[in-house]
């Protein structure tokens, strides 16, 4: 997707696209985002043309609004309007056909979980969904860790495959359930993380795994790559100010991984205190062959739980 403007808004409210307009300053355009005049700068036939036609905002104006920016404005625009989204199967917490929400929050920021999604759903029985809108960046791998190790319902939606009109968009949220991908989804009891978040070093065992699981191990799992990975998430995470967790916390805490131990997690069954490896519940129940493990585990665990005060 460039970063350029193809859509304005005419004097009687309506979308004009580049190519439809008159061209230069007399165009009678506003842009979609800030309401101001625009330039169409449209003059040169496209075929002959160094640059995309597109809109241009006057000298001194600041906004940036692009064509990304305008179909992520509309499809927040028109999930809050509707407070209704088609979506895929393959989430058993939330129905898939044209959901409708009990209500939808956009660009609110998260102080749990430490970001902003473009859009928050809530159901009438209290589930959330959290709506991500794809252009150019897909949800990242920092926000998608967080989802799968907090078990958060996510959704992110592709809208390159739309028309750039309020319309087509409305349509496509509403009537589409396809160009939609489920972030974070648990499956069998088992977070899908990125294999090199999955494979790490101490909590492998060679007989739990297929010859392909072994390969993509070997492949992203080495002591410098551990090494370098955890001073990573320490550098992101050492400034981070964790919120106070008390018996009326009501909303599940995201706890960073350097700062997590086993002994803080309140899943824990038993301890072996001589040697100070766990005897883990969850781990029992997931069948792993061995359920001793070492307090630093919680760093990459799947279902830790920081315990209450």
């Amino acid at each position: 997707m460039s970063a350029i403007l193809t859509i304005g808004i005419n004097e009687k409210g309506e979308q004009i696209k580049i190519d439809d307009a008159v061209s230069g300053k007399n165009c009678n355009c506003f842009c979609p985002i800030c309401s101001t005049p625009l330039i169409a700068k449209n003059k040169v036939p496209a075929s002959l043309a160094k640059h995309e036609h597109h809109f241009a905002h006057f000298k001194g104006c600041p906004c940036k609004a692009d064509d990304e920016t305008v179909r992520h404005l509309w499809a927040k625009e028109v999930l809050s309007r509707e407070k209704s989204l088609g979506l895929p199967e393959g989430n058993g917490r939330i129905p898939s056909g044209l959901v409708h929400f009990q209500n939808v929050e956009v660009e609110k920021w998260d102080k749990i979980y430490g970001f902003r999604p473009d859009a928050v759903a809530t159901l009438e029985n209290g589930e959330k969904l959290l709506v991500e809108f794809l252009v150019s960046h897909k949800v990242t791998a920092k926000k998608r860790k967080i989802i799968a190790e907090n078990n958060l319902n996510c959704i992110e939606i592709d809208l390159n495959h739309v028309e750039l009109a309020k319309d087509a968009i409305k349509s496509f949220l509403l009537n589409a359930t396809d160009n939609r991908e489920w972030i974070g989804l648990v499956e069998n009891n088992e977070v899908k993380l990125h294999c090199e978040e999955l494979y790490h070093e101490e909590c492998y065992y060679e007989d739990s795994y297929n010859e392909d699981n072994i390969e993509r191990r070997q492949e992203w799992v080495s002591p410098q790559a551990e090494e370098d990975c955890l001073e990573e998430e320490i550098e992101q995470y050492n400034t981070v100010e964790l919120p106070k967790i008390t018996k009326d916390t009501q909303e599940k805490v995201y706890i960073a991984p350097e700062q997590r131990s086993c002994f803080n997690c309140k899943k824990n069954l038993q301890w072996d205190n001589r040697d100070g490896w766990a005897n883990c519940g969850p781990f029992i129940s997931q069948g792993l062959p061995e359920s001793r493990v070492n307090p630093d585990r919680a760093r990459y665990c799947n279902w830790f739980e920081p315990k209450v005060n």
